[in-house]
């Protein structure tokens, strides 16, 4: 999926490789990626020290795996149901094309761990 992910420029496939990538199981116990981002970010709140408008949503008490979840994985996954993402729109876009950005830092320290 990695690599997959890493060789498409379609920000919405990529966005859904890397979601999966987080939902990989662990010895043989199933893992929902949201969940897994909230915990990550619970124990280690540093890692988006640099990531602004990220930090800005997590400080306010935004639920940022879900926001993952249903603003982009769910949005692109499910497209008869609001929210709506159009690869045709330019913001919706930019919009995946920074939240891929986002998602890339969570894999990474996934597979550090």
């Amino acid at each position: 999926m990695y690599n997959d992910s890493q060789n498409t420029r379609n920000p919405s496939f990529k966005f859904l490789c890397y979601w999966k990538i987080l939902e990989v199981p662990i010895n043989s116990r199933s893992r929902k990626a949201n969940e897994w981002i909230n915990n990550i970010l619970n124990t280690n709140p540093q890692i988006i020290e640099s990531n602004n408008k990220l930090k800005k949503r997590f400080e306010s008490g935004t639920n940022i795996g879900n926001y993952f979840k249903d603003n982009y994985r769910n949005a692109i996954a499910h497209i008869s149901k609001p929210p709506y993402l159009s690869s045709h729109n330019y913001s919706h876009f930019i919009n995946v094309s920074r939240a891929c950005y986002d998602m890339s830092d969570f894999c990474r320290i996934f597979y550090a761990q």
